[in-house]
């Protein structure tokens, strides 16, 4: 009981030092994924400020709840091996990594179906690319394929119970 108490605080503690973390270095990310959109005709507007702000915190959000999805999973499967919690932390994070990827380039050819007279520039506004919501909707995703997976492979492992009546040992 006591290590599962010292397991949330620590939790706690990592989600402060991720969400940190995040805030520190959002305009990385964000340069990132903006230069994901230097091949396409679109030029990238800021019009809002609120907007930038829900960016900046749906992306310190994404990171922070990293340490919750990781304490779930754990709980969840009871994890001791390291190697299924190696496995349980890569897919989180690959799936997360994927669908924001996915997402971009998604608006990248949604940016470059529409042509435009010459002298007319295409922009998007900065406020609509939501990588952050995105990463962490896959970070949630890949908590739930990790978890499907080692439950399916867990039931796959059990002995199915014998009926005792049909027994044919005699």
């Amino acid at each position: 009981m006591r290590s599962q108490g010292l397991k949330v605080i620590i939790t706690f503690f990592m989600m402060l030092v991720f969400g940190i973390l995040a805030w520190v270095f959002v305009e990385t990310f964000f340069d990132f994924v903006y230069h994901q959109f230097d091949d396409v005709n679109v030029q990238l507007i800021s019009t809002e400020l609120l907007g930038q702000f829900r960016q900046t915190s749906d992306f310190a959000a994404s990171l922070a709840m990293l340490p919750v999805l990781f304490l779930f999973s754990a709980y969840i499967l009871s994890q001791e091996h390291k190697v299924k919690l190696f496995f349980t932390s890569g897919v989180i994070l690959i799936c997360g990594i994927v669908l924001m990827f996915l997402y971009i380039s998604h608006l990248k050819t949604e940016a470059s179906r529409f042509q435009f007279m010459p002298g007319i520039q295409n922009t998007l506004s900065v406020s609509s690319i939501q990588a952050g919501w995105y990463l962490g909707i896959g970070f949630i995703l890949g908590t739930l394929i990790s978890l499907i997976f080692f439950l399916l492979i867990s039931k796959l492992k059990k002995p199915k119970a014998r009926n005792s009546h049909f027994s044919s040992d005699i």
